[in-house]
């Protein structure tokens, strides 16, 4: 692999000798005489250091275009170098100087009046300390199962262009060897999951005489450093023996990846809990269980469960999940229930969908149920509050390894944070409930359902169904003796949570592509499932009402953790956006201005003619709205006063601001919750 540079300047005789001198010195390096150029460079190809020249642009009066390209967000994972010939302390100050994220838009300055020398020492100083490549790190094929970066590549971005390709596998392979930077040799040995255009691949090592071995995740920027985030807001901080712990994080331009060790794990020996469940010992596969809730889940659970009072379950569940009403349209729903009343001929059932009922026929019987995507579009609320606790995410049989001798572990944090507290034992349950089943008979499955959610919650009569489903009914009634107090309003919240799992799977299909008869009664059985729930909790045990508009969110501050609340999600912040919210606060309804904001996040005073302060708020405003608003395009609590600062808005469509209480201790770590609102400080 070759060290490559791209060389950006306006010149086309320095930039020509400039480059045969740093090709001499064994670079690889890719011109661009135009802002445009560059741009592209930085975009399709795969680049290692940037050289940038100031002014590209000089007709243009007092223009710096090359810093304003090297202070890209999108770019911040290129180290660069700027060149000019005009230094001056402001270019080298701008250069330098941190930005909001703690990057600085480039790692050195050189003069163009200086010789070629000094420029080639930079370049070397700069692949030293600030390009972390391992660059002899031996990296093996798996013959049996290749792991080739080609397919990675088309796992996390299947829609890229052919052409890109060989570019973003080059990218990935810079990736692992960043990863490994402590690393003799590797071998990716099989991609464990992929979902979300994240993909796990479990990867054996070897470094100082020692065999060792790592889980590594990898995908877009994005994702990935929202994943870094939940990481460490909600992982146990002492993760125990079967704990996984995150012990590298990195980026470049197009993707970023986290390497976690899996404490006491051989990766070799290791398969997905699914896996166990279709071809290991039933008895391992229930010790497994119930080492992954005892033992590797308790460690997340360790804080008291925290009451949320403001959301219904319903509301909590679709958020956990990732069905949120407003970013899941009911027409959606309906075009996949449609597609499925078109196909369901080809298994020999009729489904009929109206008035806010669904009707089945199969096996020469007629059942009905209410809608339930109308009932997914109503909030179940007793009035009482839910509770919530840490969780890494929705567990699936493929994101959760475990071993012969019953040990478990987590592999996926990308949707980490406080989710209901039965959340996990429901999502497991669905798994085994409408993905490894294998029965194709809705008569049978239509009989299972009516065990499942009947009123013997822990006693599910595994007889009396047929010989084929008798294994995942056992493997259910595992799963609920290990929840905590499965009982009353509990059993009603779970049941709740399994209707949420099985419209998550509807969600997932999708009308254009030809199911296989497998798949076709898969997701049949969970619209069944999830119709017949829909009865059960809408017999009138919790009430109903409508969350097709949802309440204003209101803003709370989390002072002993440096975030914030959105209604019932947390929100993690970086130590500026916290300051930033924190000032905006203590003017909550009023104008904040400019000055006073500029002030909090370089503690210097505000100067007019400076146009980096005016950058470096915008970007710090832009990011936190990103955190905490629906979306930026949109703000509803931060509000701009053009000309003049801006202003917070705690409760969104209220036509006065008041002083909102502040809230009671919440218990566990998470600390007390303080209302954005508290009274002006003095």
């Amino acid at each position: 692999m070759k060290k490559r540079i791209l060389f950006m300047d306006d010149l086309p005789e320095f930039l020509g000798a400039y480059t045969r001198c740093l090709e001499d010195e064994g670079y690889e390096v890719m011109q661009a005489e135009t802002l445009a150029k560059a741009e592209q460079v930085l975009q399709e190809e795969h680049i290692h250091l940037a050289i940038l020249d100031v002014r590209m642009e000089e007709e243009r009066e007092n223009d710096i275009s090359g810093l304003l390209l090297a202070q890209k967000e999108k770019y911040r994972a290129i180290p660069k170098i700027i060149l000019t010939a005009h230094p001056s302390v402001e270019y080298v100050r701008d250069a330098l100087r941190l930005g909001p994220d703690g990057a600085q838009p480039a790692v050195d300055f050189v003069s163009k009046k200086e010789a070629h020398k000094t420029l080639v020492g930079a370049v070397k100083q700069a692949f030293e300390k600030h390009v972390r490549i391992n660059w002899n790190l031996v990296i093996q094929r798996n013959d049996r199962d290749p792991v080739p970066f080609s397919r990675l590549a088309d796992l996390i971005s299947p829609e890229l262009a052919k052409d890109l390709l060989k570019s973003r596998a080059e990218e990935l392979e810079e990736l692992f060897r960043r990863l490994c930077y402590e690393e003799e040799w590797i071998q990716p040995d099989r991609v464990l999951w992929h979902q979300e255009g994240r993909v796990a691949v479990a990867v054996l090592t070897y470094a100082r005489g020692k065999s060792d071995s790592l889980v590594i995740v990898c995908g877009p920027g994005g994702s990935i450093s929202n994943e870094v985030r939940r990481y460490h807001e909600f992982s146990p901080k002492a993760p125990g023996e079967n704990g996984t712990a995150m012990v590298n994080s990195c980026e470049t331009v197009h993707f970023a990846g986290n390497a976690y060790a899996l404490a006491g794990a051989d990766l070799q020996d290791v398969c997905a809990l699914s896996q166990l469940y279709q071809r290991g010992p039933e008895k391992t596969f229930n010790l497994a269980l119930e080492t992954l809730f005892a033992k590797t889940l308790a460690a997340w659970h360790r804080d008291k469960p925290v009451a949320e009072e403001e959301k219904a379950p319903s509301e909590l569940y679709a958020e956990y999940l990732g069905l949120a009403a407003d970013s899941f349209p009911r027409q959606g729903f309906k075009e996949r229930v449609a597609a499925l009343i078109r196909r369901a001929p080809e298994i020999g059932a009729k489904i009929e969908c109206r008035s806010g009922e669904l009707r089945l026929d199969f096996g020469g019987q007629s059942y009905s149920f209410p809608d339930p995507i109308a009932f997914f579009y109503k909030s179940n609320d007793d009035g009482k509050p839910t509770h919530l606790a840490k969780a890494p995410g929705s567990l699936s049989g493929e994101n959760t390894l475990v071993n012969m001798d019953g040990r478990a572990w987590l592999t996926d944090f990308g949707h980490a944070g406080l989710a209901p507290v039965h959340g996990n034992f429901a999502a497991l349950e669905a798994a085994i409930r409408f993905d490894w089943v294998e029965v194709k008979n809705l008569g049978w499955l239509h009989k299972m359902e009516e065990y499942l959610i009947g009123d013997e919650f822990l006693k599910l009569h595994v007889g009396d169904v047929e010989a084929p489903l008798r294994k995942p009914m056992r493997a259910i009634e595992a799963v609920r003796r290990l929840m905590p107090r499965p009982a009353g309003r509990d059993r009603l919240q779970y049941n709740l949570g399994i209707f949420f799992q099985a419209m998550r799977r509807t969600a997932d299909f999708s009308p254009d592509y030809r199911l296989t008869s497998n798949d076709l009664f898969r997701i049949l059985h969970a619209l069944m499932a999830a119709a017949m729930i829909a009865k059960q909790v809408g017999e009138g045990r919790l009430g109903a009402r409508s969350r097709s508009k949802p309440e204003p969110r209101r803003l709370r501050i989390d002072e002993p953790n440096q975030g914030a609340w959105v209604g019932g999600r947390h929100v993690p912040l970086t130590a500026q956006s916290y300051a930033l919210l924190d000032k905006l606060n203590q003017h909550a309804g009023k104008l904040c201005s400019r000055g006073e904001l500029i002030k909090v996040l370089s503690a210097r005073d505000y100067d007019k003619t400076d146009e980096s302060q005016d950058r470096v708020l915008n970007t710090a405003i832009r990011r936190l709205r990103k955190e905490i608003e629906d979306g930026t395009n949109e703000p509803r609590y931060i509000l701009t006063e053009p000309g003049r600062g801006y202003r917070l808005v705690l409760e969104p469509g209220r036509r006065e601001v008041r002083s909102l209480p502040v809230e009671r201790p919440t218990p566990g770590s998470l600390g007390k919750q303080m209302d954005l609102a508290r009274p002006h400080r003095q």
